[in-house]
C-alpha cells in the first residue's frame, strides 16, 4: 500500500535547543509514532522515509533529529538526563498538539 503522507518539518524549540522534527502523517487523529534514533551520528529519517513510509497511513510519524544529530546538529556534551528531559518535553509537547492521551515510541 502507497501511502499519501503530507511531510513536513519544523524547528522546535526544546529546553533551550534547537531542534528539527520531521511529521509524515495522513490524518491527524492517527495516533503518533515517534521515531527515536541511535543517537548522535545516527539519525534514520531517511531510512524511515524510504522503508516505513506506509506506517504514515496509521500513525502520525515524528522523525526527531535528537540534540547533536542530524538537522539539530550543535556542540554540546550529551548527558543522559538531559536527552532524557529533552524527550519528556517532546512527548508533552506532541500529546497536547495532536491532542493525544499518549505515544508509541521505537
Amino acid at each position: 500500500m502507497f501511502s499519501n503522507a503530507k511531510k513536513s518539518t519544523e524547528n522546535i524549540y526544546i529546553n533551550n535547543s534547537m531542534q528539527n522534527i520531521l511529521t509524515l502523517k495522513t490524518n491527524n487523529s492517527n495516533p503518533i509514532l515517534l521515531i527515536v534514533h541511535g543517537g548522535p551520528g545516527s539519525p534514520d529519517r531517511p531510512l524511515v522515509c524510504k522503508y516505513n513510509i506506509d506506517l504514515s497511513n496509521y500513525y502520525t510519524i515524528i522523525c526527531w533529529d535528537q540534540r547533536g544529530s542530524g538537522l539539530s546538529y550543535c556542540k554540546v556534551d550529551l548527558l543522559i538526563d538531559l536527552m532524557l528531559n529533552d524527550m519528556k518535553t517532546l512527548v508533552e509537547l506532541l500529546i497536547k498538539k495532536y491532542n493525544q492521551e499518549k505515544i508509541f515510541i521505537d
